[in-house]
């Protein structure tokens, strides 16, 4: 369990890395079962616009112990413009903005979010919101 929870966030943190070097502005659906990206879109503004809601109605932290799921999927929205964290949640972080966020959606359960701190470790956080319009684009794209 520990060895796929490093594995996953190697991979997220690496994906986030080599995405930015490049400049490329596309959303990434990471199917956790199969360990690897299956799906690769371009951000548009509705997709952006979605996350932003998202980010905004943060209601807390997720506090559990493991918090990537066995199974489901993670997807990765670069933000361009990056977004200003108007949220107490993030503030009490140091977070000023934000221009990255992983919609993680389990199996099983509520989707919730991970950002990145201003030393890129992950903070995760339950936000109030239904991610169906947001899979709903993906399918459609």
């Amino acid at each position: 369990m520990l060895k796929k929870t490093f594995t996953i966030l190697t991979a997220i943190l690496f994906l986030s890395a080599n995405i930015y070097a490049f400049g490329r502005q596309n959303i990434e659906i990471f199917d956790i079962d199969k360990n690897m990206v299956v799906k690769s879109i371009e951000l548009t503004s509705e997709i952006q616009n979605e996350v932003k809601n998202y980010v905004k109605k943060i209601s807390g932290m997720y506090v559990k112990v493991d918090a990537l799921p066995d199974s489901g999927i993670i997807i990765r929205v670069p933000l361009n413009p990056p977004i200003m964290a108007d949220n107490q949640w993030l503030s009490g972080y140091n977070i000023n903005m934000v221009n990255e966020v992983f919609i993680i959606i389990p199996a099983q359960g509520k989707a919730f979010l991970l950002i990145l701190d201003n030393e890129a470790r992950p903070l995760f956080f339950n936000f109030e919101g239904d991610v169906g319009k947001l899979l709903e684009i993906i399918e459609n794209s």
